[in-house]
């Protein structure tokens, strides 16, 4: 639940509020109350309620699970989907939307730059010699049904990106940036630059919007080695994060 500074300067009437894991919804002329029930229902109105729920906590109840299934080696995904201004950007990426979202000291940061500073501590803590890791990202906008590799060197010429399909692989889009990065710096500066290209505009709900979708994969491959064998197995997993526009 986010107030943006149109509502601030309409005076706007809050007509949501939360209690437990139900979102109610209160009708402004009757009064009467509507209550839908989730998993989750996190309050982020003002961090001065005693119910407020800040970054890190929403990454403890739904980050750590996808974190610690991506090691198990099955593929995951977080999608957030909701109106202008509802607070996806807020939640996937960090209050101010931007590359200083990235930064390992911004409290504010989203499940984004939380889950790739988690894949890197759980990777600095394996204690089995036998066991490597490869981490590799991408990051992929689509606008106007167009797609844009957010981190090629080149992003003016990334443009209208084509989707292939393969037997073996399903979908994928062809051409697109898949950079390997070996510490969260690397991947946190990946990011950062990806998001300063994101298409941004205003809309008549937010100043400062994502005008499209964005999604970031990170392929996280573990080998372990088998020395007796000398065999190595590898273990695949793909995380993909959708911010929805």
């Amino acid at each position: 639940v986010e107030v943006d500074q149109r509502e601030i300067d309409m005076k706007s009437e809050l007509v949501v509020k939360m209690h437990g894991n139900s979102t109610i919804l209160i009708d402004p002329e009757t009064k009467k109350e509507k209550s839908f029930g989730f998993d989750y229902s996190f309050w982020s109105h003002k961090e001065t309620d005693h119910n407020f729920v800040g970054q890190s906590e929403v990454f403890e109840k739904i980050g750590k699970n996808v974190l610690e299934s991506a090691f198990q080696g099955y593929n995951c995904t977080i999608l957030a989907y909701g109106q202008t201004g509802s607070g996806k950007s807020h939640t996937m990426v960090g209050a101010d939307n931007s590359e200083n979202s990235y930064s390992d000291s911004d409290e504010s940061r989203g499940l984004i730059p939380r889950l790739c500073q988690g894949i890197y501590d759980t990777i600095n803590q394996n204690k089995n010699p036998n066991i490597t890791f490869n981490v590799e990202a991408s990051m992929l906008e689509i606008y106007n049904e167009k797609l844009h590799d957010l981190i090629s060197p080149d992003y003016t010429k990334s443009s209208n990106l084509k989707i292939r399909e393969s037997p073996t692989l399903g979908p994928y889009v062809e051409g697109l940036t898949m950079s390997a990065v070996r510490s969260y710096e690397d991947l946190s500066l990946l990011m950062a630059s990806g998001t300063k290209n994101r298409t941004i505009g205003a809309t008549s709900m937010n100043h400062h919007s994502s005008r499209a979708h964005t999604v970031v994969t990170v392929i996280l491959t573990q080998t372990e080695m088998d020395r007796n064998r000398m065999t190595a197995m590898d273990k695949v997993s793909r995380i993909n994060l959708v911010d929805l526009a």
